[in-house]
């Protein structure tokens, strides 16, 4: 019975190695055994140093899991919001309703602090699925986000920002109005960049663009209240 037991400790160790959870729990197990006289304290001693280096050469690796948001290699997208947002009422009404005004929301400075190069064109969406209490799927995105849930790159817009050199600011225009359509408030299908993306494991998705030196932002296409959303904007450059 005792050489059984040795042997149960054992075989692992010479076989499959083990981690140092499994070390420390097997170290556990032979204490217990000493305590019921099972095994003697030379033999303890000796399944205690072996497991000893396990536990003091093993690497601790702790999986990292990524928040919810854009990435550029391994650096997370800083969100910016709209400062502000302003109506043209008199475009519209100049040109008898037919078109003209609309709803521009504006940016502070000419360059987002998240840059992108030219040369090495991609960008990776981490969407987390939680559950809530019925037990439905949720992304901890929506909550940065005043948008309902975000599953794949496909609920994103992305476009290309304005710039004015002068008041140090970049805009795009996120409503419109005519006499024919009405006031809009949306980003028009379009002024959206196609690109190209697959999906990876873990919630994990690859963005591909091929975008000229320029300003740009990924917008959540699931709400039209622009004004209040955050958009995750960024710089290609050389």
């Amino acid at each position: 019975m005792r050489k059984f037991l040795i042997l149960l400790l054992f075989i692992p160790l010479v076989s499959f190695g083990q981690t140092s959870s499994e070390a420390m729990q097997k170290l556990q197990y032979s204490k217990e055994l000493l305590k019921m006289e099972l095994i003697t304290q030379k033999e303890f001693d000796s399944i205690a140093v072996a497991l000893k280096d396990i536990i003091l050469n093993s690497k601790i690796v702790k999986e990292e899991i990524l928040d919810d948001g854009f990435y550029i290699t391994n650096k997370k997208l800083i969100p910016e919001k709209f400062a502000e947002s302003k109506t043209n009422i008199w475009g519209s009404a100049l040109t008898i309703g037919i078109g003209g005004g609309g709803t521009k929301s504006y940016l502070i400075g000419l360059t987002s602090k998240n840059k992108l190069k030219v040369k090495n064109q991609e960008l990776t969406l981490k969407i987390n699925q939680n559950v809530d209490v019925a037990g439905n799927k949720i992304s901890n995105i929506s909550t940065q986000q005043f948008f309902s849930d975000a599953q794949s790159p496909n609920d994103f817009a992305l476009v290309k920002l304005n710039k004015n050199i002068k008041k140090k600011e970049r805009w795009i225009k996120t409503g419109s109005m005519s006499l024919a359509g009405g006031f809009s408030f949306q980003i028009k299908k379009k002024l959206y960049i196609d690109f190209e993306w697959e999906e990876l494991e873990n919630n994990t998705f690859k963005i591909k663009t091929n975008l000229e030196p320029d300003n740009y932002a990924f917008v959540f296409i699931g709400t039209s209240a622009y004004s209040n959303n955050s958009i995750f904007t960024f710089t290609v450059e050389y």
